[in-house]
């Protein structure tokens, strides 16, 4: 064991850190929780004993500072073969100090196959101590570990829970449910939307350089994906998506199918907000209007007009697309910090809320309608940024009064439709202020 701390503190285990094979958190009592998922450090055609040897050395690293008192083992026996021999697994059970057995309060033994059940109830029970068999618990799923350690307290690793569900055989749909199923017309929105957009503001992220520009972790966007996609809305499904450590994650029956994914990084929460915006199966500004959308905003009609086109589109698509643009108007006004200004959200969300319904050829064609979408989603957004005090021009505010109210946790606050108030649309000024 001291062989192995010493081994550790001098050898190179970063890429083990990275891959999540050993990691950890608290249980609900706040009892520390040590996660071992040696299927997540293994690489194919490296000697195995090499292997199992570095994972030990992170092992006991980690574990070293955590079991001082009483604490919880993880041991995820995940698509893992080898340890199922019962000299490997006794073998680095015997360098352990007392301090370990002594302490550990229960140990979760997950994915268990028969073999490690063997080992546990005859090698343990048995040859070791009927009082450490009694802390033992075998749970066959990721959901029931996490009714015993709340997901939020102990995040375990994506990777881990991507296993499980191609073991299950479950995949993701290629769009979101449609809008009309998901919307909460108490939030304006969709609940997905409203956890996005309410992270971000309340973590300050609204002021961070990069929002919306760098990519997340593709990883556990597919693991929303497959819990979240789908021809038809599943309020339990979306239970298991939870954006940020703050959110309580209900609590799970043992016999619970679907693990919990918690989501903590903003640039993969902002990422999930422009994903379920650009997968919905009719885009946020509709098939029906999108013709007449870009005829005005060719032709530089008045914004009156264009009012009048959006407010003809279903009113979750309409509550949905006000409660976005004021959101972004909100990062507009904090462009001097995160440098997102108007202009640039535009350009970076027109793809997502405009889908063509007829696919053209023509690529001319194409970058003209890109620009008449951006342009007309700028408008929009400067729009509402009039109304809230924000206006930007040639990169310097106007007024500081909008980051005032939001940092003072106000919002500017409207129907559930578009009207010209709520965008500040006839409130331009005139003359030499134009």
């Amino acid at each position: 064991y001291i062989r192995l701390i010493s081994e550790a503190r001098g050898e190179g285990l970063s890429d083990l850190e990275s891959c999540g094979c050993v990691c950890s958190g608290s249980d609900g009592e706040g009892r520390p929780v040590l996660v071992l998922a040696p299927k997540l450090g293994l690489v194919t055609g490296q000697r195995m004993n090499a292997q199992l040897r570095r994972i030990a050395q992170l092992f006991v690293r980690e574990a070293d500072r955590l079991v001082s008192g009483p604490y919880s083992l993880v041991y995820c026996h995940t698509h893992l073969s080898v340890l199922s021999q019962q000299s490997v697994v006794y073998e680095f059970y015997k360098i352990l100090p007392r301090k370990y057995k002594k302490n550990l309060s229960k140990l979760y033994i997950v994915h268990p196959t028969m073999m490690i059940r063997l080992f546990f109830d005859v090698g343990v029970r048995w040859f070791i101590s009927e009082k450490f068999y009694r802390k033992l618990t075998f749970v066959n799923s990721i959901a029931s570990l996490q009714s015993y350690i709340p997901p939020v307290r102990t995040k375990l690793p994506p990777s881990l829970l991507h296993m499980e569900d191609s073991a299950m055989g479950v995949v993701a749909a290629p769009f979101m449910p449609p809008l009309s199923q998901s919307f909460d017309p108490t939030l304006g929105t969709t609940r997905m939307i409203h956890k996005c957009v309410t992270y971000l503001r309340e973590t300050g992220s609204v002021r961070s350089q990069g929002l919306f520009r760098l990519a997340g972790d593709q990883m556990q966007e597919n693991l929303v994906k497959v819990r979240l996609y789908g021809a038809n809305y599943d309020p339990d499904a979306e239970a298991t998506v939870c954006i940020g450590l703050q959110e309580s994650a209900p609590g799970y029956s043992k016999d619970q199918k679907m693990s919990t994914v918690v989501v903590t990084d903003p640039d993969t929460v902002s990422s999930l907000l422009k994903m379920f915006l650009r997968d919905l199966p009719e885009p946020l500004i509709t098939y029906a209007v999108y013709a007449d959308v870009m005829s005005a905003g060719r032709e530089s009609r008045s914004e009156d007009t264009l009012m009048q086109i959006l407010n003809r589109m279903p009113q979750e698509h309409v509550s949905t697309l006000e409660h976005l643009i004021g959101f972004l108007s909100e990062i507009a006004a904090e462009s001097l910090e995160n440098n997102m200004d108007a202009d640039n959200l535009s350009r970076i969300f027109s793809p997502t809320l405009f889908r063509s319904p007829v696919l053209s050829e023509n690529t001319m064609e194409v970058f003209a309608d890109i620009g008449v979408q951006t342009a007309v989603l700028k408008t929009l957004i400067t729009n509402r940024m009039k109304k809230s005090g924000g206006l930007e021009l040639s990169g310097l505010k106007l007024s500081e009064k909008m980051s005032d109210r939001l940092r003072d946790g106000v919002r500017p606050t409207g129907e559930r439709h578009f009207e010209h108030r709520d965008l500040g649309v006839n409130d331009e000024p005139a003359g030499e202020n134009r």
